[in-house]
């Protein structure tokens, strides 16, 4: 049988989540009734290895990274992605226990876009509170 293997760095606290992309893109898009991922062969994979990385038995319960459009594997017209390790059962971020919030397609649109560009960078340095108040720290 054919495989497809991909491989990651090992999580070391000193540097971080980090994961090796062959610069391929990918465009998030918020639809109606779903977010919708679309992308060529290569950013599936960079976006996998994203995910691998979160997924190594070493990196704490909270970690995430933010990946910004027009950054690889976004696309310039992406909407920031967001990917988190939440190790709790229930994977319902803490700030909605319900599940119910769908304000996030209005986070990302129009005049907010700047002050979500800002967050992402308060949050990369460990000071955007909503984060942190949510116990995603990077």
């Amino acid at each position: 049988m054919n495989e497809i293997t991909l491989s990651v760095p090992r999580y070391r606290r000193e540097v971080g989540v980090v994961a090796p992309v062959e610069g391929g893109t990918v465009r998030v898009e918020l639809g109606d009734d779903a977010i919708q991922l679309f992308g060529d062969a290569a950013g599936l994979r960079d976006l996998a290895r994203w995910c691998l990385s979160l997924s190594d038995p070493s990196v704490p319960d909270g970690r995430h990274i933010h990946l910004d459009a027009g950054h690889t594997p976004l696309s310039s017209e992406s909407v920031p992605l967001l990917i988190a390790r939440q190790d709790s059962v229930n994977a319902t971020p803490p700030s909605d226990p319900g599940g119910r919030d769908r304000g996030i397609r209005q986070t990302h649109k129009g005049a907010r876009w700047e002050k979500q560009r800002m967050m992402m960078v308060r949050c990369l340095k460990n000071t955007h509170a909503p984060c942190l108040a949510a116990g995603l720290s990077t």
